[in-house]
């Protein structure tokens, strides 16, 4: 063993022999105790302790339950043991089981009142309850007993203040500083409270002396700069930043305050240009570009007019921090809403070539894959993502929809069973799953199972239209349940009365049935609202019109779909033969 290694064995030796002792010191305090009027045979003794010992055990093992049982059995024997109603206290503290919590607190600081633990029990139930006055006075005896703990006078500060008892909570807080001195965490609270009690010369006063005690700590002068901007003392706002700016001009906060104080003045030319000088800078803190950024992101939703200085501003963050992803993906999110598809894809791209591991990144270059309808892209992205993040079901849904456009049926219905089965507690996203599943099964003529799916998905959401549609129509093609079908696919123009999708649906199954004059009806609705672009649509109309002895008009919607394109398969042989063909 090298010397190095020894010295660091040697380390932790010692903090383990420290760790039991204070181990061993807290057990004293904490050991099951009998009072003087409490009388317990040997056999009660034992069995006190045994029990005791095992809550304990269990308490270390995480078995909370068990843990409880075994201290509420300690508490059945010796009543006034005052370490088991703590224990059991803590726990019922920990299940937010206030009441019983508060019982247990009371008991173990009746039967030990000098243990500081059980009384720091007591308190914090106090104030879970909002009985800050007790805990106020708890927190009181604990400071006078140990008058250099500072975390005690914190505390009865902070339930001073929570109580509205500022002035007290403003005197604590000074003794404070007189045992510690000036101090940050200190300044800042006293400044808070000061403010609630609208007491701003005081608060001033607090950063002031804050900004003095430490001359040469520049972030206490930034402090001291906002609150007079937050404030409207915009004069004495100006004399801080210009004596941050005699120190160190190169400060990387500065332009930002300078930006706010001009922007108070009301010159936006100036303002804009010290914020364009803030985001260039590199040094700059880049979550307060970020904060700078977003706060465009929600004035140019109405002001579009803004737009181009978003841009500006966001050109200048990634110029100064190419490494930075944040400045990618903020820059894409202005993009993304602009719909500015191609520059968004590649602006978080970038970020992700940065730091792969935000999901919500991933989850917005598949958004835009798919308003692309590049299923290419949708596919190999959605299974990169699923190696970073193999418990996302919505990465399934990508993969799956990417799979099923690109004929891999197969590997479509694997992974949108996958993401079904992660998708659990989340209703919109297991019917989106079991939908496309559903899709995915009647194109590989799994028929039994795409109704299965397609009924899982309108178990979660009844009225879906889009499940409603495409289960009908498949029920249709299959000539089944035509009756389910017909009742489904009313639901949808219902919904959506002028769907052209959704009134040939309805129209193909009212053909099916036979019902050929109430299917010529909704078939000229679908032709009105858009169908005529449709060589679906159009060729359902020519079907029709053959059944209605009318092959003349027939023949003319057949060709009119072949000039569209796309249609059934049977759509040449319709036009070749002048007639229907089965």
């Amino acid at each position: 063993m090298n010397k190095s290694t020894f010295a660091y064995f040697l380390l932790v030796a010692i903090l383990f022999l420290h760790a039991c002792k204070s181990k061993q010191n807290a057990a004293a305090e904490s050991r099951p105790t009998t009072s003087n009027t409490t009388t317990l045979n040997e056999k009660e003794r034992l069995e006190r302790d045994y029990l005791f010992f095992e809550a304990e055990r269990e308490k270390i093992i995480g078995n909370q339950a068990n843990a409880a049982s075994k201290f509420a059995a300690v508490i059945r024997i010796d009543p006034r043991s005052a370490a088991a109603h703590y224990e059991l206290g803590q726990i019922k503290l920990q299940n937010s089981q206030i009441p019983e919590a508060l019982y247990h607190a009371e008991q173990a600081t009746k039967y030990s009142p000098e243990n500081v633990w059980y009384q720091l029990l007591l308190a914090t139930i106090f104030e879970q309850q909002r009985k800050f006055d007790q805990a106020s006075k708890i927190y009181e005896r604990l400071s006078k007993l140990e008058p250099t703990n500072v975390e005690y006078r914190l505390a009865w500060a902070d339930v001073l203040a929570r109580s509205e008892q500022y002035d007290k909570a403003i005197n604590v807080l000074n003794q404070v500083e007189a045992l510690i001195g000036i101090n940050e965490t200190i300044s800042i609270e006293k400044k808070n409270i000061f403010l609630r009690m609208n007491k701003v010369d005081k608060a001033s006063l607090e950063l002031q002396n804050l900004a003095k005690a430490f001359p040469y700590e520049l972030s206490y002068k930034h402090i001291l700069a906002d609150f007079y901007l937050t404030n409207n003392q915009s004069d004495l706002a100006l004399k801080t930043l210009l004596d941050i700016e005699k120190m160190d001009s190169t400060d990387a906060q500065l332009h930002f305050s300078y930006a706010e104080y001009y922007r108070q003045m009301g010159d936006i030319d100036k303002s804009f240009k010290e914020l364009k000088k803030a985001m260039a800078n590199p040094n700059a803190d880049a979550d307060n570009k970020v904060k700078v950024l977003l706060s465009y992101y929600n004035l140019t939703e109405i002001k579009k007019d803004l737009l181009d200085q978003a841009f500006e501003l966001c050109q200048a963050f990634i110029s100064a921090n190419q490494q930075d992803a944040k400045a990618h993906a903020v820059y894409g999110d202005f993009l993304f809403r602009e719909k500015k598809w191609e520059a968004a894809r590649e602006s978080f791209s970038k970020a992700l070539h940065e730091d792969k591991s935000r999901f919500a990144i991933w989850n917005q270059l598949l958004v835009i894959d798919s308003e692309l309808n590049d299923m290419n892209s949708m596919y190999n992205t959605s299974k990169e993502a699923i190696d970073l993040f193999p418990y996302q079901p919505t990465l399934y849904l990508f993969l799956g929809s990417a799979a099923y456009r690109l004929k891999k049926y197969d590997e479509s219905v694997d992974a949108l069973n996958q993401g079904a089965s992660l998708s659990v507690g989340n209703p919109p996203l297991s019917t989106q799953l079991y939908s496309s599943l559903g899709d995915a099964y009647h194109d590989i003529d799994k028929h039994e199972e795409s109704d299965r799916a397609y009924e899982k998905a309108l178990n979660f959401d009844p009225n879906n239209i889009y499940v409603l549609n495409n289960y009908a129509y498949y029920l249709t093609l299959r000539k089944e349940k035509l009756d389910k079908a017909k009742e489904m696919a009313y639901k949808t123009i219902i919904q959506e009365p002028e769907n052209s999708s959704f009134l040939d649906t309805y129209a193909w199954v009212l053909f099916n049935r036979n019902e050929f004059q109430e299917a010529n009806q909704f078939i000229d609705r679908a032709l009105a609202n858009g169908g005529m672009k449709s060589a679906t649509i159009l060729e359902h109309k020519g079907d029709i019109l053959y059944k209605l002895g009318k092959p003349t008009d027939a023949l003319d919607f057949w060709i009119r779909a072949q000039q569209v394109g796309g249609g059934s398969d049977k759509l040449i042989k319709k036009i070749a033969e002048k007639k229907l063909v089965d």
